[in-house]
C-alpha cells in the first residue's frame, strides 16, 4: 500500500520532520509516485537498488531511464539522489544528470563490501574522481 504509507509518513512530515523516500529501481517503481511525494511534503526522493547481486543503478536501468527519474524529482522541486551499488565509473554518467546527491556505500569500504569498514584509500579515490566532474561540468 504505497499511497496508504506516504499519507501516514505525511503525518510525520506535518509535524516537521523532513523525509526522503527511497524507491528502489529493480523493484518496478513506478515514478508517478514522485507526484504523490511532493504532495504529500517528502523533501526529497533518491533511487537506488534493492538486490545488490543486480548490479549497480547503471545497470539495472539505463541512462534515459534514469535522466527521467532526475528530470520528475526536479519538476517537482524534491532533493534528488541517486544511489545503488555505484562506483567510480559510474560517476561520470550520473554527475552529467545533476542529481543533487550520489550515494557510496560499497565503493568506499575495505574491498569493495558494504558491509566491511570504510577504506581511506576507497573515500579518497571516490572524492577525487567526484572532484573531477565538477571541474569538468
Amino acid at each position: 500500500d504505497r499511497q496508504g504509507t506516504i499519507d501516514e509518513l505525511a503525518t510525520f512530515i506535518r509535524k516537521g520532520v523532513k523525509i526522503v523516500a527511497v524507491l528502489f529501481a529493480d523493484a518496478s517503481t513506478k515514478l508517478e509516485i514522485i507526484e504523490s511525494l511532493k504532495k504529500a511534503g517528502f523533501t526529497g526522493v533518491m533511487l537506488d537498488t534493492m538486490n545488490k547481486k543486480n548490479g549497480s543503478l547503471s545497470t539495472v536501468m539505463t541512462g534515459q531511464e534514469i535522466e527521467v527519474f532526475v528530470t520528475k524529482a526536479k519538476q517537482h522541486r524534491l532533493l534528488c539522489g541517486l544511489a545503488g551499488s555505484l562506483g567510480k565509473q559510474d560517476i561520470p554518467q550520473l554527475t552529467s544528470l545533476n542529481p543533487d546527491y550520489l550515494g557510496f556505500r560499497g565503493a568506499l569500504c575495505n574491498q569493495n563490501l558494504r558491509t566491511a569498514p570504510l577504506e581511506k584509500e576507497s573515500v579518497i579515490k571516490i572524492k577525487s574522481a567526484l572532484k573531477a566532474e565538477q571541474n569538468v561540468h
